[in-house]
């Protein structure tokens, strides 16, 4: 008779073993997506707020400069704005030494703040040269 030869055992996975680690990768990858995802979501969030808070901050130097240079303030709570004859809000003009820059008034109006510097010709009181900021998020 012929002799038997035994079959090599071979290493490897079977299709069970392969579809198991298959399954979990899956699901740790997931997990890893996700919360990769709202890491720079949040990282999003943060730098838009930072870049908002600078330019805030930003106008509030300019407004202070303004305000230390003036000779003297007038606040009017409730006022027609610079933008838009219709709306009212809150407007501080301020009263300069230089005649170019006699009145400089500043406004805020729907997350826009406004300021113009110069007398205006058509408007008595009110000033000319106009310069705005607006801010979203």
């Amino acid at each position: 008779m012929f002799p038997v030869k035994k079959l090599a055992s071979t290493s490897g996975f079977t299709l069970v073993e392969l579809l198991i680690y298959i399954g979990i990768f899956s699901v740790v990858a997931g997990l890893v997506l996700g919360i990769l995802n709202s890491t720079i979501r949040s990282n999003q969030a943060e730098v838009a707020n930072n870049e908002v808070t600078t330019q805030l901050n930003t106008v509030l130097t300019d407004i202070q400069n303004q305000v230390n240079q003036s000779s003297n303030l007038e606040v009017y709570p409730s006022v027609t704005s610079l933008a838009s004859p219709t709306s009212t809000g809150s407007f501080l003009k301020l009263r300069m030494n230089s005649s170019s820059t006699d009145p400089t008034c500043i406004y805020l109006a729907s997350s826009t703040v406004y300021m113009a510097q110069g007398p205006d010709p058509t408007n008595a009181g009110m000033a000319a040269n106009k310069k705005s900021w607006r801010y979203v998020r």
